[in-house]
């Protein structure tokens, strides 16, 4: 017999011809009651279900980046076919494939269910290539209500009912579906206000199904599918015991009933509900609901059925609304609390059916059934060529493939127990979590205000604030304030940014989960309306109004490029608006960046004393207001004391260096310093050289030899003045203090000027040294004085006397050649006692009235009168 289409396990309909002539050579299909769980089986198989980036973010913060497994409305839109087809022809235009519907069915044996059929639209085509055998393609099949993943809108509706809701959105598609009468009641299924933003219609669809516990499923006619949407409580999903559909069967298998039988069963519940984190809308259902069971089954703690997500919508704001809300979604959840599963090579199952167990003795109640994975394995050969005869009756399992078992058709399912919504109290959970408030979503403004009456700054020791909202009345009583925190940057133990906030700043709030209980305060905001000078608020804060702030720097027609910066504000300033820089009271600190592109500049400035540090382009500056141009560099300026102080050296030098220079910043400068010690060797060598010999001496009289006095202490180090000299083992590293100018050096005084040194002093300069005095110029030692030049040396006193004396030792003219003493008028030597002169042996001596004449030869006279 030649495999025909009518010789299968499985078969296809499609009006496509390529698609018709296909055969099934496995089919999978996943269906469920729209937002229950899935069977494990389906994600042992990766191909089965999308990738997560596989269709457009559902949410407009993206969201698929999450696995599907980890969504739970992976398969909301119903159920998922995927078949892999065989097909003589290799390389089919499948493009042309997509948009076409689909129908399977296959045989069942059951008297009051013999056949089954499944509708579907083709929305993926995969070319699995071809062997020596037959071409295969995988196609993915999926109901009319998934195209509404595929496009998002930006929209808002308005009081309108949970149905009239759904047949706007789906209104636009061919979806054919029937909305329980209930859903369209004005009490428990209203919606007030709800924004659709940025969301796909499929997304913002399933969001409100979730929410009000709706469910549905698919009823599959000979030429079309239906979806039924219906409470979580409808008579459909819970039938009386008189409803049972049919009786399953786990006895041993015999030759007679191979089919048809359940092959494992496995009662489980889940520990916790959903675990309800109901973000934005009711804050009583955050927290864990406990199942009651004494099953001691395995829990699977990456259930797929975990639910998070936003609500951005509201229902009634009332507690009648909210508890009509919180009760209608917590019983939905508890559906879930007790969630079995079962495996077996049962044809005649759909949704949504109940059933009972026999041959079973621990589950006695009947099931409802949530969840379907059909795996139909037609045992079709890759390498057939499709002529071959064989007979299908004797068809056996392939055991060369791996996905091939001794199953054609297997099933997996997930159930409920019946009846599967009483096993948790949860009005009395409801009970217990207080009275309901609503929740927000997005942000609020408010300003800070003052609950003292005393200070501007009202923040706690936690750095907590008072606000009051922008829609609350300005006479609203402040006991009704309460301490809410500021977020920082970085905030730790003892360290982090802090920033008081002032009363009346404009501050925006957010609330932490949504709960309008937990506010926070994340951030302020200029709100345009303070002074012209852009600096306080605009009423006084000792007012009993909300007080209105500008920036305090802006572009303006006086300086028309951008101010970066931080500046404070005293809390004197900010309760009296006093705008003044040279206000006795309006203190404040700022650093500020002006981003000129010509002329930048960067200003640390405190109102105290007027002290500032600027560095770039030095310009006037008043709040946005530029002044007048005062130069470059670096400013550094207060009108009370400066003070500069290195515990292990002062470095000051107008010396050029590029920031790419490797030297050590001191080297140039004690280069310069081992010059100047160098010379000063020298001329004190010159000094020993010439020392007066002409006449008796004694050793006061001779310079003294103390080394340590006639060097500088640089002379110590300067010979070594390489960069690991200088660098933090070098002898600079030490409390000195080098000044070091390129080229002039002035150092001015207004009065006194006083140089002390505790040991030696030494000047030195290459070119010349002046002295300047315009009164009396005295020069005090306690020792010796000694004066050198390498040349001659002058000692002039234009209008006065000229007086060098000796006072205890002698006075010595010394000269190596001639000594000449001259004088314009009279010269006059006078000794109380004796006046000797003496010349090569001969001399005369005046002592006493006497005057003698002393010579070896003769004594001659001569005048031009006697």
């Amino acid at each position: 017999m030649v495999w025909t289409q009518t010789k299968r396990h499985v078969q296809l309909t499609s009006a496509h011809p390529d698609i018709a002539m296909s055969l099934i050579q496995q089919a999978d299909l996943v269906e469920s009651l729209l937002g229950m769980p899935l069977p494990d089986s389906v994600w042992d198989k990766p191909a089965l279900m999308p990738a997560p980036t596989a269709y457009p973010s559902p949410y407009h913060q993206d969201q698929r980046q999450l696995s599907y497994r980890q969504r739970q409305l992976a398969l909301y839109c119903g159920y998922r076919i995927s078949l892999t087809l065989l097909h003589p022809q290799a390389g089919l235009d499948t493009k042309g494939w997509l948009g076409q519907s689909l129908a399977i069915h296959w045989h069942t044996a059951d008297t009051l269910l013999p056949s089954q059929i499944r509708h579907g639209i083709i929305t993926e085509v995969i070319a699995l290539g071809s062997n020596s055998g037959m071409a295969a393609y995988r196609i993915i099949c999926e109901p009319a209500l998934s195209q509404l993943r595929l496009s998002s809108h930006n929209r808002r509706h308005h009081h309108l009912s949970l149905s009239e809701l759904i047949k706007d959105i789906i209104s636009p598609y061919n979806i054919n579906v029937e909305i329980d009468e209930r859903l369209s009641g004005a009490d428990d299924y209203h919606i007030q206000h709800s924004v659709q933003y940025n969301q796909t219609d499929l997304a913002y669809l399933t969001q409100y199904l979730a929410l009000f516990g709706v469910t549905g499923y698919y009823r599959h006619d000979t030429d079309r599918h239906t979806l039924v949407l219906l409470p979580h409580d409808a008579e459909a999903l819970r039938p009386d015991a008189s409803d049972i559909h049919s009786t399953l069967s786990q006895n041993p298998p015999s030759l007679a009933d191979r089919q048809d039988r359940i092959t494992a069963i496995r009662p489980q519940i889940v520990q916790h509900i959903q675990n309800s984190e109901f973000y934005r809308y009711d804050n009583r259902l955050v927290g864990l609901y406990s199942g009651h069971s004494s099953t001691e089954q395995t829990i699977e703690s990456a259930s797929p059925s975990t639910h998070k997500r936003f609500i951005h919508s509201h229902s009634y704001l009332n507690d009648d609304g909210l508890d009509k809300l919180a009760t209608r979604y917590q019983k939905s959840k508890v559906q879930l609390a007790n969630i079995g599963s079962l495996t077996g090579n049962i044809r005649h199952l759909s949704l949504p059916s109940v059933h009972d167990i026999e041959g079973n003795p621990y589950v006695t109640e009947p099931i409802s059934l949530v969840s379907i994975h059909h795996s139909i394995n037609n045992h079709i050969p890759a390498d057939w060529l499709g002529h071959a005869p064989f007979d299908p009756i004797t068809l056996q399992p392939n055991t060369n493939q791996a996905h091939d078992n001794e199953n054609i058709h297997h099933i997996s399912a997930c159930y409920l127990p019946f009846p599967h919504h009483y096993h948790i109290p949860y009005e009395e959970e409801l009970s217990r979590l207080g009275q309901p408030h609503p929740s927000l979503t997005g942000l609020m403004s408010a300003s800070i205000i003052d609950t003292n009456s005393s200070s501007a700054v009202d923040n706690d020791r936690n750095h907590r604030a008072h606000i009051r909202y922008h829609w609350q009345s300005e006479d609203s009583s402040d006991d009704s304030s309460h301490w809410i925190p500021i977020a920082s940057h970085l905030v730790a133990d003892h360290m982090g940014q802090t920033h008081p906030l002032r009363h009346g700043q404009h501050v925006l709030i957010d609330f932490i989960g949504g709960d309008i209980t937990h506010p926070i305060i994340i951030g302020s905001t200029h709100n345009g309306q303070g002074n012209d000078d852009a600096q306080h608020n605009r009423i006084a804060s000792d007012t009993d109004f909300i007080d209105a702030t500008s920036p305090v720097w802006f572009i303006n027609q006086s300086h028309a490029y951008p101010i970066d910066g931080i500046k404070t504000q005293s809390i004197d300033s900010s309760r009296t608006g006093e705008a003044t820089k040279d206000h006795a009271i309006n203190g404040y600190n700022q650093l500020m960046f002006d981003a000129h592109p010509e002329s930048p500049q960067i200003n640390l400035y405190s109102s105290s004393y007027q002290s500032s540090l600027t560095l770039g382009h030095l310009y006037q500056h008043s709040d946005h207001t530029r002044g007048q141009a005062r130069g470059q560099g670096i400013s550094i300026e207060t009108e009370a004391a400066a003070n500069v102080q290195g515990s292990t050296g002062i470095h000051i030098s107008s010396q050029t260096s590029g920031s790419q220079s490797k030297q050590h910043m001191s080297h140039d400068s004690h280069s310069k310093l081992q010059t100047a010690d160098q010379h000063q060797q020298a001329y004190a060598q010159l000094a020993d050289i010439h020392q007066p010999v002409g006449l008796e001496g004694n050793a006061s009289n001779k310079q003294s030899g103390n080394k340590a006095d006639s060097q500088t202490p640089f002379a110590e180090f300067s010979q070594d003045t390489n960069d690991n000299r200088l660098n933090e083992s070098g002898q600079w590293q030490q409390p000195h203090v080098l000044i070091d100018s390129q080229r002039h050096l002035a150092l001015l005084s207004g009065q006194h000027s006083q140089h002390t040194s505790t040991k030696s002093t030494h000047s030195h300069a290459t070119g010349s040294t002046h002295y300047h005095s315009q009164t009396q110029m005295n020069q005090l030692v306690a020792g010796d004085i000694y004066y050198y030049s390498n040349k001659a040396q002058t000692h002039t006193a234009a209008h006065g006397d000229v007086t060098i004396q000796a006072h205890q030792s002698e006075m010595r003219l010394d000269s190596e050649q001639v000594l000449r003493i001259h004088s314009r008028d009279n010269i006059e030597i006078i000794a109380p006692d004796t006046l000797t002169i003496k010349a090569a042996g001969s001399g005369i001596e005046l002592s006493g009235g006497n005057v003698t004449f002393i010579t070896p030869a003769q004594v001659g006279y001569k005048a031009s009168k006697v």
